[in-house]
Formats: C-alpha cells, sequence, structure tokens
C-alpha cells in the first residue's frame, strides 16, 4: 500500500527497491539453487554464485574482488582476517587460539618472482633460503647449515662436527680458555 517494494526499469537499467524492512530471498523447492548468472563480456551468460542449499555452501564460479581497505572476515567475532590496506596485505589471527596452516605435503613460501624463502616438508626438513640458495635446513640428526655461520656468542651441548675451517677469536671448554685465537 505505501509502494514498499519497487521493481522499476527506467528505459535504460531495471531496478528492484526495498523501502522498509529486510529485503528477503527465499528458496524453498527440495534441492533447488539460488543462482546469479552475468554477461561473460562477449555476449554470452556464465555463472558467478550460486547458493546451494543441499550442500549448504555458497559457491563462487568467478574471481572475487575485496577492494582496498575492506576483508574477509572470518568466525563469529572477526577472528580470522584477510586484506589489503592499499600498500601491504595481512592475514590477520586475532581470536582465540592459533592460526594453523595445513597442507598434506608440504608448505613453500616464495616472492611473486617465484623465488623460494623457506619451505616446510610434511615429515621432513625445514629449509631456508637466502637470495633462493638454501643455507640453513634441518636434518634427522640436527640442522646443515651451508656457508658460514656468525654468533657473538656459542653455548654448545654436545658433539660440534665441522667439515670445513674453524674459526673462533677464544675457545673456553668449561671456564678454561683454551685459545685466544683458533683457525
Amino acid at each position: 500500500a505505501a509502494d514498499d517494494l519497487r521493481l522499476q526499469h527506467d528505459g535504460t537499467d531495471s531496478f528492484v527497491t526495498n523501502y522498509t524492512g529486510d529485503l528477503k530471498f527465499t528458496q524453498i523447492v527440495d534441492d533447488k539453487d539460488i543462482t546469479f548468472d552475468c554477461d561473460d563480456g562477449s555476449g554470452g551468460t556464465e555463472r558467478y554464485i550460486t547458493i546451494d542449499g543441499s550442500t549448504k555452501y555458497i559457491q563462487f564460479d568467478q574471481h572475487t574482488k575485496v577492494t582496498d581497505g575492506n576483508r574477509i572476515d572470518f568466525g563469529d567475532s572477526s577472528d580470522l582476517q584477510i586484506y589489503h590496506d592499499g600498500s601491504n596485505s595481512y592475514i590477520a589471527e586475532g581470536g582465540t587460539g592459533r592460526l594453523n596452516i595445513e597442507s598434506n605435503s608440504s608448505i613453500q613460501f616464495q616472492t611473486g618472482g617465484g623465488e623460494v624463502l623457506a619451505k616446510f616438508n610434511n615429515n621432513g626438513a625445514i629449509d631456508l633460503y637466502y637470495d633462493n640458495s638454501k643455507k640453513f635446513e634441518t636434518t634427522s640428526g640436527g640442522i646443515s647449515v651451508t656457508g658460514e655461520v656468525a654468533a657473538t656468542s656459542l653455548d654448545i651441548s654436545g658433539n660440534v662436527d665441522v667439515d670445513g675451517t674453524l674459526e673462533a677469536d677464544a675457545i673456553t671448554v668449561n671456564g678454561t680458555t683454551l685459545a685466544e685465537t683458533i683457525s
């Protein structure tokens, strides 16, 4: 009676406009979906979004874009957020618990140009890289380092196996300095 819901066409565009309360779309037919199809840019149409009641999923069939300064929130209290602020990108976990990243095989961090930064191998080594060259690796017996290890102090319990040259300003064993300089 008050023209609260209006379907209009202005000669160019069509509009569905609601002026009071919520605008609700309800599908009550068993095993049927709500779909959103749109022009594909070349004269045809493609599916963009499907709301599938039988699987209880909302499926996106095309890329989804969230503009700068906006985010995707997960969890009842926005516990996990993914966003780009115009300068930097973030995966922010601010809820209870921890952020778990899971994979069936391995996890690799790399730059957009494909340069490897780190690899975490399932049931295997953790590898750290410098300029796409592996420098540090965990092994079943400890660690393996390629190149020089620089430390301001080093406290070692157990055996040290050095393949190559050992250089030290001083070596102290059980409080006794064995050598001031050793090379």
